[in-house]
Order: C-alpha cells, then sequence, then structure tokens
C-alpha cells in the first residue's frame, strides 16, 4: 500500500503540492499569533516602561529620623543610624540617601534659598556637571544651576523649617565648599525616584513645595546639627522582567507591609505601571487571535474545495477499487493519503514560514524589538493546526467518495446534505444578527462581538451564494434569446457550477473582511493621531520656569505678534478642579480642539475672552466650582459651554482666558505653546524675551509612542493577514479552474466542433470568473461599509482608560480602501485569465 500511495504522489503532484502549500499557509497563520503576539507583548512592555513615570519604577521608603536634645541644639545622631539601609532585591538597584532641609547662604539681613541638603548613593554618575567637579570629600558640595553660586566660593546651610513667621533654624550653620555646578541630567528619570529634590510633579503637593537639592557626601550631611532628617531608600526597577506581574505586585504588597509593621513611608507606583502593561497584553492577545480568524478560516476553505473537488475527478477510481472488494477504510485511505501525507510534511515548514513571516512584519511594526521566540507553545498551536488540517482533508475525501459504487463508477458527485447545509448558513446568518446585537446592547463588547465583522461578511457570503444561482440563470436565458451566446454561457456556468457559488461566497469573505481592516487601520491612525494632539494640546509645547502671568503673556506677544504661532499657557494650582489659562485671542491659531467636539474652535475663542469684571468665562467637561486656584488668590469663574474633552486637560477640567487673570498672578507650570511651523525666528524671539524651555513635548512624540501601544500593533497584525488572504483568493480561482477544467474543457470542445470560434472559450471562461470577481467586489464592498457601521466599536483604539476618540461613522480614508479592493480585483482578474488561457489551448490541442 505504501508503494501505491508513493506512486500516486508522483502522479498527482499538482494535488500534493497544493495541499502541501495550504497546510503551509495554516501552520504559518497558526505559528505567527503566538509569535506575533510574544514579540510584541515585549515591545509594548518595553515601551510602557520606557515612558513610565519615576515614581512607577522604584519603590522608595522614607524614615523620619528624630537626633533628640533640646530645641536649637539637638544632639548628633550616632553614625550607625545615618546610613540609609541598602536592602537587595533582584532585578532592582537600591540607592540610599539622607535628606536635611534648610536656607543655603542665608544672612541675618536676608533670607537664603530654601533647599535640600542631600547625600545620594551614586549621585556623581547620574547628575551632568555643567561647570567644577563633583563631590569628593567632607564639606564639599554641588549646587544647582539656579542657586547662582559658581565653583570655589564659600557658603553656609543652615538646617531648619520656613513657617509664617519666618525661617527657624535647628543649630549653626555649616561651612560648604562649592565644588562644581550641576543639571538636573537623570535625577527626573528612574535613578531619581520621582523624589521632590528631582524637579518631578507630586501627586500631592503643589509644584511650589518642590525645592532643588545640594549634594554632598554622608559625612557632611550627617554632621549638620537638624531637628528632622529623612533616610531615603530607593528600590530602582532596572533589570526587572516586567512580564512577572504576580511577583512584581507580591513585592509591592510587601514593601506596604513592611512599611506599616516598621513605622515608616513607603511609596510606589509600580502597580499601576504593571495595570498598563496587562491591559496593553489583554488587548493584543485578543486582537491579534481574533485577527488571524479569517486567514485560517479562508485556509480551510479553499483546503476543502481543493481536497473535495480532487477527490470527485477521481470517485471512478474508488468506484472501481469497491468493485474489486476493497474495504472501505482502505479505500478512503488510498484517497486521503496524498493530502495527509503533505499536511503532515507541512509542520515545520509552516513552522519556520511563520516565524521568517514575523520577522519581516515585526521589522515593519516592532522596530528596535527583539523579534519572535521560539517554544514549546508555538510548535503546539502549529501541530494543532496540523491536525485539524488533517481531520478537514480526510472529511472532505469521505464527503467527496460517499455514495453507492454504481454512483461513483459513474462519476456522480455525492449528494449533498442539504437540509444540514442550510441549518449551517441560517446559524451563521443568526450568528452575525446576534454578534450584530451584542455590540449595540453593550457599551465593551467581547466574545462573539469580536468577531462580528468575519461573521458578517460569512453571512453576507451565504446569502450571496444562494441567490447568484437563480440571477445568473436567468441572465444567461436572457443572454441566449438576444444572441449573445457568450455572456448566456459565461452565466450558465455560474448558475449550474456549485463550486463556482462557493467560491464567489469565498471572495465576499475576502473582500469583506479585507476592506474592514483597511478601515479599521486607516481608523486607528487616525484616532491615536488625534489622541496625541489633544494630550499635548499643541504642535510643540515649551515648559517653561515660574514667572508671572503678565509677564508670560507679554513675552509671547513680543515674539510673535503676529499671534499665529505662539501662545502663551499656565497650569493652574487648583488642586480640587485642574484648569487650564490659554490665551483666547490665539487658541484658535495654535491650539488643537476636539474634532467631536459639540462647541467648535472659533466659538470656544469667542466665548473664553474676558470682559469686564465679572468671573471668568470657563470651559468645562464636568460642572466647576463656584472659584478656583490662581496663586495666592482665587478667581471667579462662571461655565459657558460643556464638552466631553479639553485639549492638554482629558476628560476632566477646564479652560479660561489667561489675559482675565490679574498681571501678577504666579504661574509656576508656565508653557509656551507653538502651532505647527513654527518659523526658527520665533523660536529665537521667544528664547530672547527669556523664556527657554526646560522640557520640550511635541504631538508627533506622542504619535510615536501611541503607535507603539497594542491597539496599533494588533491592527497592523490584522491589516496584513487580512490583505494575504488574497493569496488564499487566487488559490480558490486556480482551485476551481482546475476542478472544472475537465467537465468545462468537453463542453467547449463539443462546442467547438459545432462552429464555435476559437477565441469565445476564453471569454466565456474568464468573464464567468471576471463577473465572479467584480460582484464579489461589490458585495465585499458594501459588506466591509456593512460591518464597519455595525462593528467599528470592537476596533481596538487606544489600551488605556484616557479619552479615546469616537470612531467615525464613514472610512477615514475611502481612497486608501478603495485602492486595496481594486488590488485585489486586478489580481484576481489576472488569475482568472490565466485560468482560461490555460483551458483555451487544452481545448485548441485537441483534435476536432
Amino acid at each position: 500500500m505504501i508503494r501505491i500511495v508513493r506512486v500516486m504522489l508522483r502522479r498527482r503532484r499538482g494535488t500534493a503540492l497544493l495541499v502541501l502549500a495550504l497546510s503551509v499557509i495554516a501552520s504559518a497563520a497558526a505559528a505567527a499569533v503566538p509569535l506575533y503576539t510574544g514579540a510584541a507583548a515585549r515591545a509594548v512592555t518595553a515601551a510602557q516602561v520606557a515612558d513610565a513615570a519615576p515614581q512607577e519604577l522604584s519603590i522608595a521608603r522614607t524614615i523620619l529620623l528624630t537626633p533628640g536634645g533640646f530645641p536649637g541644639r539637638p544632639a548628633p545622631p550616632a553614625a550607625d543610624k545615618l546610613a540609609p539601609q541598602l536592602p537587595y532585591q533582584p532585578g532592582f538597584t537600591t540607592v540610599g540617601g539622607l535628606l536635611v532641609g534648610g536656607q543655603l547662604g542665608g544672612s541675618d539681613t536676608s533670607p537664603g534659598k530654601s533647599v535640600w541638603l542631600a547625600y545620594r548613593s551614586g549621585v556623581c554618575a547620574h547628575v551632568r556637571m555643567l561647570s567644577g567637579r563633583c563631590i569628593a570629600g567632607a564639606g564639599e558640595a554641588i549646587v544647582p544651576q539656579s542657586a547662582g553660586l559658581r565653583p570655589g566660593s564659600e557658603t553656609g546651610f543652615a538646617a531648619g523649617t520656613l513657617s509664617q513667621g519666618g525661617f527657624r533654624a535647628d543649630g549653626d550653620p555649616i561651612r560648604l565648599t562649592v565644588v562644581g555646578v550641576y543639571a538636573i541630567g537623570d535625577l527626573t528619570g528612574a535613578y531619581g525616584a520621582g523624589r521632590s529634590f528631582t524637579g518631578v510633579p507630586q501627586p500631592d503637593e503643589e509644584p511650589e513645595e518642590n525645592v532643588p537639592a545640594v549634594f554632598a557626601t554622608l559625612e557632611t550631611v550627617g554632621a549638620t546639627p537638624f531637628g528632622t532628617a529623612f533616610q531615603t531608600t530607593d528600590l530602582i526597577a532596572d533589570g526587572v522582567d516586567f512580564t512577572d506581574d504576580a511577583g512584581l505586585r507580591a513585592l509591592a504588597a510587601e514593601e506596604e507591609t513592611l512599611a506599616e509593621e516598621n513605622g515608616y513611608d513607603v511609596s510606589t507606583a509600580l502597580p499601576d505601571l504593571l495595570d498598563r502593561i496587562a491591559a496593553e497584553r489583554a488587548g493584543l492577545d485578543r486582537s491579534v487571535q481574533v485577527a488571524a480568524v479569517p486567514l485560517l478560516l479562508l485556509t480551510m476553505v479553499v483546503l476543502y474545495l481543493a481536497v473535495s473537488s480532487s477527490t470527485v475527478r477521481r470517485r471512478t477510481e474508488s468506484g472501481l477499487a469497491g468493485l474489486r472488494g476493497v474495504p472501505g477504510f482502505t479505500r478512503w485511505w488510498l484517497s486521503a493519503a496524498e493530502t495527509l501525507l503533505p499536511a503532515l510534511a507541512a509542520a515545520p515548514i509552516g513552522l519556520a514560514a511563520g516565524w521568517f513571516g514575523v520577522r519581516l512584519l515585526g521589522a515593519w511594526t516592532l522596530p528596535g524589538g527583539d523579534g519572535p521566540r521560539l517554544t514549546w507553545g508555538v510548535a503546539a498551536t502549529v501541530g494543532a493546526a496540523i491536525v485539524t488540517v488533517a481531520a478537514l482533508a480526510g472529511t472532505a475525501v469521505a464527503q467527496a467518495s460517499r455514495g453507492p459504487i454504481a454512483a461513483q463508477l459513474r462519476g456522480t458527485p455525492a449528494r449533498a446534505h442539504t437540509v444540514l447545509i442550510g441549518l449551517a448558513e441560517v446559524c451563521a446568518v443568526l450568528a452575525a444578527v446576534a454578534a450584530g446585537y451584542q455590540i449595540t446592547a453593550e457599551d465593551q463588547p467581547g466574545g462573539l462581538a469580536l468577531l462580528a465583522p468575519l461573521l458578517i461578511a460569512v453571512a453576507a457570503g451565504l446569502v450571496a451564494r444562494r441567490v447568484t444561482g437563480p440571477i445568473a440563470e436567468r441572465l444567461g436565458r436572457w443572454g441566449l434569446r438576444r444572441g449573445r451566446v457568450n455572456r448566456a454561457m459565461a452565466a450558465f456556468v455560474i448558475a449550474r457550477r456549485p463550486t463556482h457559488s462557493r467560491l464567489l461566497a469565498l471572495l465576499v469573505v475576502l473582500f469583506g473582511t479585507g476592506g474592514f481592516a483597511v478601515a479599521a487601520t486607516t481608523a486607528g491612525a487616525w484616532a491615536r493621531a488625534e489622541r496625541a494632539q489633544l494630550d499635548v494640546g499643541a504642535a510643540e509645547v515649551w515648559s517653561l520656569p515660574t514667572t508671572t502671568a503678565g509677564d508670560l503673556r507679554n513675552a509671547v506677544h513680543d515674539a510673535d505678534p503676529s499671534g499665529r504661532y505662539a501662545m502663551a499657557v499656565a497650569m493652574l494650582p487648583d488642586k480640587r478642579f485642574r484648569v487650564l489659562a490659554v490665551d483666547a485671542g490665539r487658541f484658535c491659531h495654535v491650539g488643537y480642539w476636539s474634532a467631536d467636539a459639540q462647541v467648535s474652535q472659533d466659538q470656544a475663542c469667542a466665548s473664553l475672552t474676558a470682559s469686564g469684571s465679572g468671573p471668568l468665562p470657563i470651559i468645562v467637561t464636568q460642572p466647576p466650582p463656584d472659584r478656583v486656584a490662581a496663586g495666592a488668590d482665587s478667581v471667579a469663574v462662571t461655565e459657558v459651554a460643556q464638552v466631553a474633552v479639553l485639549p492638554r486637560l482629558g476628560t476632566s477640567g477646564g479652560l479660561i482666558d489667561l489675559g482675565g487673570l490679574p498681571a501678577a498672578t504666579p504661574v509656576r507650570q508656565a508653557q509656551v505653546w507653538l502651532a505647527e511651523g513654527t518659523p526658527e525666528l520665533i523660536r529665537s524671539g521667544l528664547r530672547v524675551q527669556g523664556l527657554t524651555p526646560l522640557a520640550t513635548m511635541t504631538a508627533d512624540q506622542v504619535a510615536d509612542r501611541l503607535d507603539s501601544s497594542g491597539p496599533a500593533l494588533a491592527l497592523r497584525f490584522y491589516l496584513v493577514a487580512c490583505l494575504a488572504a488574497v493569496v488564499l483568493g487566487v488559490t480558490g480561482v486556480l482551485v476551481v479552474g482546475a476542478a472544472e477544467h475537465d467537465e468545462i474543457g468537453r463542453v467547449m470542445r463539443a462546442l467547438r466542433i459545432q462552429g464555435m470560434r476559437s477565441r469565445s472559450v476564453p471569454r466565456q471562461v474568464a468573464g464567468g470568473y471576471a463577473v465572479l470577481v467584480v460582484a464579489a467586489a461589490l458585495i465585499g464592498a458594501l459588506v466591509a461599509a456593512l460591518a464597519w457601521r455595525t462593528a467599528r466599536a470592537v476596533v481596538p483604539m487606544v489600551a488605556d482608560e484616557g479619552f479615546a476618540p469616537a470612531t467615525p461613522l464613514l472610512p477615514v480614508r475611502p481612497g486608501l480602501l478603495a485602492a486595496a479592493l481594486l488590488g485585489q480585483v486586478v489580481i484576481l482578474l489576472l488569475t482568472s485569465l490565466v485560468v482560461a488561457t490555460v483551458l483555451r489551448r487544452a481545448v485548441e490541442g485537441e483534435p476536432r
């Protein structure tokens, strides 16, 4: 029997190679899901860690030290009590420190500058020296640039507290020798652990409470007479495996427990980072798995068509074997072996193809990633896909070869299970309806709703398959009555060949899912760009040092008199209600505005402009308080409009006019917003006015960060998977052409004998396929539009809890959608022309 199977494989290489290719596609698609998911999850995790706040990458312990003694004359603490604890945790770097608050350079006649005298281990490796050198011995210090001191100068530091009655020293001041001036450097990163002296905004403190640090050695800080000091121990995550979600959460909980037991404070936002990573990974896993379903489904359908049509063409052989007494299982094995063996051989090839394909896709979607990793889980997935392919092929052989031996000898196809097929089609339509209802009934649809685009396409394909036959039959009769033989014959082939109606259903699913994938990908890109613009507020934002509202506004006006490129902005220090003060006269030219806002940007600018001495107009996302804090005082506000989202503030806060604030109002979170295409002359003018940015942020930078998020990566995989399915469409056309080759060839040869022209053969065949392709494209476009209107809510836009722009009702880029569908149509039409040409040569090669 093995020899017979070998002969069959050699004689029917075409069928074996086709099954091998389809099995490779199925196994490659199955392997691509875990391979891409793993690589994308690692890339998403790395992106989240890179963008994390310092508090999210550290666990900060703070111990209050009180040395005792009399007020004003504290007793010197023991040296062992000053040294910070340095516990070890795998993947973390422990940074110890000691903080003493006080004033630098004060005297009896003038107050000094509020600073922290700080020791922090490894500080010299994490600050950028502007002049001088870093600390090396006792009595030496490095100061920030804002201190106004130079290397080599002497200054004094007195520990104490600042109250309404003035500064109260804890003891005699100490002398410090300034050996260097530093810039913040890495202090704002993970190394600083978000401590207040790094300048990183604190969640529970006002901006003015952030004071700079003067760094010195532990001996210097410990020798300072102080009433209170803070011993700090920070665990910095610099080698942590952030995929170990449970382990990191357990560590954070353990630190909280230790803090309660030992009476010190611990602060960390590590669980917040883990929550974001988990949300990104969960959405990515779900979306990639759903994205692979259309490709796998189309592969299985084409495989079933190929195997069943090949078996039907050999029904006579099966009948002869049965007539000679060969058992039914043996006949099934002889027919199925030429498909099962290539399917099994496809496993390693498909695994390698999936790995290579994900590597190529990762070069586009995951720049800088570490690529796919082969695991036993990937191998198990490929094995499951191959088992499914083998089972499907075996079922197709059994279905196509069943029936009486007499019917097999005549070569007539097996009778279809009409009732079962009808029930399956009804169930598919009901599933599509149920998925659509679930989307409309739930705020966050899941489960069956995630497959709604595919189910709608499948239901439409099955309905089109049912109605195509009667319509084609009538068109064929109409063509015969009018003497249009070629059109009539093409219509009759579509009407009377079941493989053509199956091909139509396949192509409808292909065009429908491909169109939806293009619409989803373009809408996702638009939503991320919209989100980035609203998160930043303008094309570019400069963060500035503390100033006053009047000085900030006047400086920007002097640098940009036209008002088209630069705008002064200030975040007010109100803890209850976030308020952003913008220059209303320039906001329409510089700031971004939501496309879904109920109030236009021009109306917003007009309504924000303050007039008179009454309450300031405010545009809010929720009801505001009667007054909001603005420096030491507060200002009255009155609501003039309410919108869903505001630039920079998101879904919580309000906008007022900066010009309505008193000119002397202190602004500690000052900003300058720049419009897109701001000339360099304007930027230089801003710097000349003293507006030198401490940090900058652009909408493009935020958009790039969002483009590396889980939803963006999942949508790209979805697009590639659906558009790659055009290969299956081409294969389907070739399979149907091969299945009908002999029968249609006999018909065409008979018509040629009766005088039909030679060129009519390709016209009839290619015309029939062209009608199928064009009809499927038109139906598929309508299906894509219907699926987008119904199921656009399942498209992942953003994974976090921030603002998600409303998904547009119509495709964002219809031209790109049309181009993608047209490209698929052209490829399939060219394939149809090849099938027609092959058939013409076969007909002409036979003697007449």
